[in-house]
């Protein structure tokens, strides 16, 4: 499933700080607008990051990444709310840079894992993957230093056995909200929809409070010009 060998962990956080520890990175990019774990995972793994700009489709920017001055190693790269990010663009402008993708919003999206040296997921009620419990993944085609390799457990081989009938389902959702006019985020490319983005001047929920808010010294005008314009519609499969 994705790459040649899957391991576990106890979490998504403890995944993509496996996957950095397993890299070695000195600085990695960010988006801003990405749940606080990612940074968090970083700390662990002891590396430097830098948070850049994230575009209207709410995925990470490439012109944001090619604007950084100095020096980096390493590109995280989420799909957030199961919208693709452009990874296929970030892996041919940096060639050279090794990508994790973080796929615990999105599955089932084509050529997952075709641009990335490592994936990693997360397990439990509120993302992509529903699971009798909260884990972690890291599907590598490279023997991880640390982590359980669960790449034949038959409770993982279930739980990406309902990748295609879930995708099925959520598609189907997601196309009665825009038949009924609702102008979904993402709605113009590849989505596997883990919420049904939307943006309106009455915002009831902030989805995230963005990285750049969290963290000083980062300029990030586009996430700064929606981070209260966005709202969702769960969409249950």
């Amino acid at each position: 499933m994705y790459k040649e060998h899957i391991y576990r962990y106890n979490s998504g956080t403890e995944a993509l700080a496996a996957a950095l520890k397993q890299l070695k990175p000195k600085v990695a990019i960010i988006p801003s607008y990405t749940c606080e774990d990612i940074p968090t995972a970083c700390k662990l793994a002891g590396v430097r990051f830098i948070i850049v700009d994230c575009e209207k489709n709410l995925q990470i920017s490439v012109k944001a990444i090619k604007a950084i001055k100095e020096d980096f190693d390493c590109i995280i790269v989420p799909h957030m709310f199961g919208i693709q990010a452009p990874i296929k663009k970030i892996a041919k402008a940096f060639p050279d840079i090794d990508i994790i993708e973080d796929c615990s919003q999105a599955h089932g999206l084509p050529d997952i894992g075709k641009y990335s040296r490592l994936i990693i997921s997360s397990v439990n009620s509120t993302k992509w993957l529903k699971g009798k419990e909260h884990i972690g993944l890291v599907y590598s085609n490279e023997q991880m230093k640390i982590g359980e390799d669960v790449t034949t457990d038959p409770y993982i081989a279930q739980l990406h056995a309902t990748i295609i009938p879930r995708l099925k389902n959520r598609l189907e959702r997601a196309r009665e909200l825009t038949n009924a006019g609702i102008e979904l985020v993402g709605n113009n490319q590849p989505n596997s929809y883990l919420r049904g983005m939307y943006f309106t001047d009455k915002q009831k929920r902030l989805p995230y409070i963005p990285l750049n808010d969290i963290y000083s010294g980062f300029d990030c005008p586009i996430v700064d010009s929606f981070k209260h314009k966005l709202d969702w519609i769960s969409i249950y499969d």
